[in-house]
C-alpha cells in the first residue's frame, strides 16, 4: 500500500482529468461518426419517415405523395407504402407491390393479437408496430428473423404449421382527408451494424471503468495527503463512486486542515498532530482556540486584538 501511495503522490490528477476528457470527447466523436456512416441509410430512412408523418398531419395529398415516394426510395427494406381512403380502398401504392389492390382490409390474426392478416393476401402476416417503436426498430434492427420466428412458434402451436411471410407495418393517419398510410417493411440487418454497436459499447464501458478507477485512486492520493487512512477511503470510493466522494468531502469539511502539511484533524486542535505547527489563532490572554470570525474569546471573553 505504501508503494501505491508513494506512486500516486507523483500523479497530477488535474492534468490526468483534462487528458481523460479530451480522449473521451475524441472517442465519442469517433464512435458517433462511425455509427453515422454505418447507419447512414437507416438514419436517412428515419428522417424521411418523420417528414411523411408531418406531411400526413399538415400537408396536402400531393405533398404527402411526394414525401411517400422519397421514403419508399430511401431504403430497400420498404416493401410498399399504401394510401387508403376511409373505405380501405387503395388510392396510391408507392412501389406497386402485390398489396396494390382495390381494397386492403386488416384483421387480427388468429395466431397472435400482435399480428394482422389480410383476406386479399392470405399468405402474408403483418406485425403492427407503433410509430416510435417502428422507427427505433427500423434504425437499429439487427435481425427481423426473431419476429418471424416469434410468429411461426405461436402459429405452430395453434395451427400445427406456418409458411406465411411476415412483414412489419406502421400506420399513419392523414388528418385533412381522413386517409390512412400503411408503411410495410421487411427489415434486414445492417452490414457491420452489430459490430459497430458492440465496439461503441466496449469503448463506453472502457472509459466508464477508467473513470471509476481514477476516482478511487484520487481518493487514495487525497486521503494520504490529509493523513486520513487512504486505503479505507479508496475502497469506499471504489465501491460507491460519487456517493463515497461526497461522504469523504463532508468528512474533511468537518475537520481542520493544517496549512503546513495538509493533514486533516479536529478543529479543536491548537497544534497539528502531524507536524506540530500551530493551527490557527489563539487568545493572547488564555490561549483558547479562536476561529477567524471571533471578535471575543469564547473562553475568557476578552476582546481579540486584530
Amino acid at each position: 500500500m505504501n508503494r501505491l501511495v508513494k506512486l500516486l503522490s507523483k500523479w497530477k490528477f488535474k492534468r490526468i482529468a483534462i487528458i481523460y476528457v479530451i480522449l473521451l470527447l475524441a472517442a465519442a466523436v469517433g464512435c458517433a461518426a462511425s455509427l453515422g456512416i454505418v447507419f447512414q441509410g437507416r438514419i436517412s430512412f428515419a428522417m424521411q419517415y418523420a417528414n411523411v408523418s408531418e406531411a400526413a398531419e399538415k400537408s396536402t395529398s400531393a405533398e404527402l405523395t411526394a414525401e411517400i415516394n422519397k421514403l419508399a426510395s430511401s431504403s430497400s427494406d420498404v416493401v410498399d407504402i399504401l394510401v387508403l381512403n376511409h373505405k380501405n380502398d387503395v388510392t396510391y401504392s408507392a412501389k406497386k407491390s402485390v398489396f396494390n389492390q382495390s381494397t386492403f382490409n386488416l384483421t387480427k390474426s388468429s395466431a397472435d393479437k400482435n399480428y394482422l392478416s389480410s383476406a386479399q393476401n392470405p399468405n402474408v402476416v403483418f406485425k403492427y408496430v407503433k410509430g416510435e417503436e417502428f422507427l427505433f426498430s427500423s434504425v437499429l434492427n439487427k435481425d427481423f428473423g426473431s419476429v418471424r420466428s416469434e410468429y411461426k412458434d405461436d402459429s405452430f402451436y395453434e395451427n400445427g404449421f406456418s409458411d406465411k411471410t411476415v412483414y412489419m407495418l406502421s400506420y399513419l393517419g392523414e388528418k385533412q382527408s381522413g386517409n390512412k398510410v400503411y408503411i410495410i417493411t421487411s427489415p434486414t440487418s445492417v452490414p457491420g451494424g452489430t459490430l459497430a454497436l458492440k465496439i461503441t459499447a466496449a469503448v463506453a464501458m472502457l472509459f466508464f471503468m477508467i473513470y471509476w478507477v481514477l476516482l478511487a485512486l484520487w481518493a487514495v492520493q487525497n486521503a494520504a495527503k490529509a493523513k486520513l487512512y487512504p486505503l479505507f477511503w479508496g475502497i469506499i470510493v471504489l465501491l460507491t463512486n460519487l456517493a463515497g466522494v461526497i461522504v469523504y468531502q463532508l468528512y474533511k469539511r468537518g475537520n481542520a486542515t493544517c496549512a503546513h502539511c495538509g493533514a486533516s484533524q479536529s478543529k479543536s486542535h491548537l497544534y497539528c498532530t502531524s507536524c506540530g505547527e500551530k493551527m490557527g489563532d489563539t487568545c493572547a490572554h488564555c490561549g483558547a482556540h479562536l476561529s477567524p470570525r471571533d471578535r471575543f474569546c469564547p473562553r475568557c471573553g476578552k476582546e481579540i486584538e486584530k
